[in-house]
């Protein structure tokens, strides 16, 4: 696992994975709840995220889940983003949006994680998963996921100066 600081979506590109912390609490309409944080901006970003992953959170539980995406169709062409495809990844650090992070959930999704993207091209970027919104301190995160994270192409962004 490599850290780096600086803005994850930058890396939307190349094949990437951009890893967003997410919880398994499915709102009455059918979204995932992703209010705060990373997984706010993504649904911003994403029309209809929330309502994807959301509905397969309902079929297939609370777990690391991706969908691609490209940039070629965005309504932004500026050039803080670049034109090509990425992957988003959620990964479940929460049973329910009010709770802290759960550092066995995050164990269970670095595992999920690893398995499904390991073989991949491009590198997995994520921040500092459950230690935003999920009140948990890197120093107990941090050798979770080096731990289950080790090889390289795993890239902890930390957005903060």
């Amino acid at each position: 696992m490599i850290e780096i600081q600086g803005n994850i979506w930058s890396y939307a590109c190349d094949g990437n994975v951009i890893v967003i912390p997410t919880n398994g609490y499915v709102k009455k309409n059918g979204e995932l709840v992703m209010g705060a944080g990373l997984a706010k901006q993504a649904a911003n970003k994403h029309r209809g995220l929330a309502m994807e992953w959301g509905y397969i959170v309902r079929q297939d539980g609370n777990h690391v889940h991706a969908i691609p995406y490209s940039n070629y169709n965005r309504d932004d062409t500026s050039e803080q983003w670049p034109k090509k495809s990425y992957v988003l990844a959620s990964f479940p650090v929460k049973h329910n949006w009010w709770e802290d992070a759960d550092i066995e959930l995050i164990k269970r999704s670095c595992i999920e994680l690893r398995s499904k993207f390991i073989t991949k091209v491009g590198n997995i970027y994520l921040p500092r998963v459950g230690c935003g919104n999920g009140n948990l301190d890197w120093a107990d995160v941090k050798p979770v996921l080096e731990e289950f994270l080790p090889e390289n192409c795993f890239i902890v962004v930390d957005y903060r100066k």
